[in-house]
């Protein structure tokens, strides 16, 4: 057997001195550990929303419709002002002239671990201040999705161990997988998904048997985070029950409508934001103050189509369970896009898992609204909502099996499941060929 792990970059590093027990120890602490942190970002977020708007979690989307108009206007206006100073003050603490959240995109560019933690996006004083920011903008309405930034600490605290134990490259970078898939398990509710998504994504090149640690700092966390928020995972599906042949024969279509999906939001979720960041350079104008201009924007959208910012997994899971129409899903899922470009570009806190899943989500329920209406009585909006939801998760991550598990786990059903994998791999396929837009991985620190 190969006693060599092999890097993205066709590198060559030793297989890791110590394992077995010592880093099944350490991934034990850091899936504790992270499991817990996870779960006050959690709560935090909840309070933040409790104060701005009201209403929390899923709840949220039902809420908000009822408010009046200046209230839905005000708070992401309030929040943006407030992010843009913590912005102001991470300008004092190091982040630079371009002080900006981080996120899955940051993790992605430091996955080979080449610069000091001092000069990285992953010191814990940096990951930590940026965590408030995303729950500011979070609980305040910046329509993302905190996958991301518990990812983001989560790597940052499992790499703690290894600079004060001076533990050697591969060691240090195993603690950085687990770490990143404790965050996700743990705020996601998904454990194997979370596992299978950090080795898509950020450890591609690394051997299975080497994930072991990876996979019990995931599990973990996961149970840490159930002893505080419950055992509901974070989207309920209605029960989809024996699914029709008619409609296996059908997800292809949708496959490829959410992979044309995903290759849209691709595109303006990396486009956007580089175009704003042209227009400031050229106009010399503080980047700091770009959450003001979030926020009004996000407001304005927040008048008209108050269920499409915030988390939106409570618009989705309505959606699914046929509570909005087909008409209405769609034009949910098209604000939910531009909202979700507005919080990327004007420096919310936050990710794309969220936004990917919501917006998949809503584009199949809407197509299952139709596709049932005709097809007989069974739950078809929530089988093509699982389907587009996880094919859009596929393209936008270009993680196919992640989302195959993903759907897996939050439907409890084999054979959705083995409809998914069919839609995902369409759906990155669309992707690839459509677009050579990918999540950074070389990005250097603005």
């Amino acid at each position: 057997m190969s006693q060599f792990l092999v890097r993205a970059a066709g590198e060559v590093i030793d297989r890791p001195r110590w394992s077995g027990l010592w880093m099944w120890g350490l991934a034990l602490a850091v899936g504790l550990v992270v499991g817990y942190v996870a779960l006050v970002f959690r709560w935090l977020i909840v309070y933040v929303e409790l104060l701005v708007f009201g209403a929390v979690g899923n709840d949220l989307a039902q809420h908000m419709p009822a408010l009046p108009w200046y209230a839905r206007l005000i708070g992401p206006i309030v929040t943006g002002a407030i992010v843009a100073l913590l912005l102001r003050l991470g300008t004092t603490i190091g982040w630079g002239k371009y002080p900006r959240p981080y996120g899955l995109s940051d993790l992605i560019a430091a996955r080979r671990l080449r610069e000091p933690i001092r000069v990285s996006t992953l010191s814990l004083r940096d990951s930590f201040f940026s965590l408030l920011v995303g729950i500011v903008s979070l609980g305040g309405g910046a329509s993302a999705g905190r996958e991301c930034p518990s990812m983001h600490v989560g790597a940052s605290i499992a790499l703690l161990p290894g600079r004060i134990l001076g533990l050697d490259f591969g060691q240090r970078r195993i603690l950085f997988g687990a770490g990143a898939a404790a965050g996700l398990a743990a705020i996601l509710g998904a454990p194997i998904a979370a596992i299978i998504l950090v080795r898509e994504v950020l450890m591609p090149r690394v051997r299975l048997q080497a994930l072991a640690p990876v996979a019990l700092a995931a599990a973990i966390a996961w149970l840490a985070a159930r002893t505080g928020g419950g055992v509901a995972p974070v989207i309920i599906f209605p029960a989809t029950g024996a699914v029709p042949v008619i409609a296996h024969l059908a997800s292809p279509l949708v496959a490829g409508i959410g992979g044309l999906a995903a290759a849209g939001l691709v595109v303006l979720w990396n486009q956007l934001p580089r175009l704003v960041d042209r227009e400031v350079a050229a106009r010399k104008f503080p980047v700091w103050v770009l959450p003001v201009v979030g926020g009004v924007l996000t407001g304005v959208i927040a008048v008209g189509f108050p269920q499409a910012i915030g988390l939106g997994y409570g618009a989705l899971q309505t959606g699914a369970s046929g509570g909005y129409s087909a008409a209405l899903m769609l034009v949910l899922a098209l604000a939910k896009s531009g909202a979700t470009a507005v919080a990327f570009a004007f420096r919310f806190g936050g990710g794309r898992i969220g936004p990917a899943l919501v917006i998949g989500g809503l584009i199949g329920a809407a197509f299952g609204a139709l596709f049932g209406s005709f097809s007989g009585d069974y739950p078809a909006a929530a089988y093509f909502g699982i389907v587009a939801m996880s094919a859009v998760l596929a393209g936008v991550l270009d993680c196919p099996l992640a989302a195959t598990v993903l759907a897996l786990e939050l439907s409890g059903s084999p054979e959705v499941a083995a409809a998914t994998l069919a839609a995902t791999h369409i759906s990155v396929w669309i992707v690839r060929r459509l677009t050579r837009e990918r999540l950074p991985e070389e990005e250097k620190r603005l």
